[in-house]
């Protein structure tokens, strides 16, 4: 399997608040891009703690390989890093309002487990074919 991770700051920002990882286990890989919400207040502060929170609960357990180990691994701490990153913004009035998108895929040899929060997308390549999921 390849990854790679790309993020590029666009045509209308001049900071890029995008922060994109994965993490490797012995049958499973997680793919995560996170990307703050441009506009607004710490949008950096938010995606990074929101692949903070991903990259924690990876080290401390990765989820087994059943689908629904890794549907369920992926609602519980993608919501963590939302309660996070909501505690955050309320204890410092600099970051009041922030936010992230996210986006990421659990895959296996055989499926893919996917999630997103905002308009953020993954798109599957598949020989020569790219498809929206």
């Amino acid at each position: 399997m390849k990854v790679e991770l790309r993020s590029d700051v666009g045509k209308m920002r001049e900071h890029n608040e995008d922060v994109c990882d994965y993490f490797l286990s012995d049958d499973l890989l997680l793919a995560v891009v996170a990307d703050g919400m441009g506009g607004h207040k710490a949008g950096d502060v938010a995606s990074e703690l929101a692949i903070q929170t991903l990259r924690e609960a990876w080290k401390k357990q990765a989820p087994h390989a059943t689908e629904e180990a890794m549907t369920s691994w992926l609602l519980h701490t993608i919501t963590e890093a939302n309660e996070r990153i909501y505690e955050q913004s309320l204890t410092n009035t600099e970051m009041r309002g922030m936010g992230t998108t996210i986006v990421c895929a659990l895959i296996t040899e055989s499926e893919m487990i996917s999630a997103h929060v905002g308009d953020s997308r993954l798109y599957v390549k598949k020989k020569n074919t790219i498809s929206h999921k």
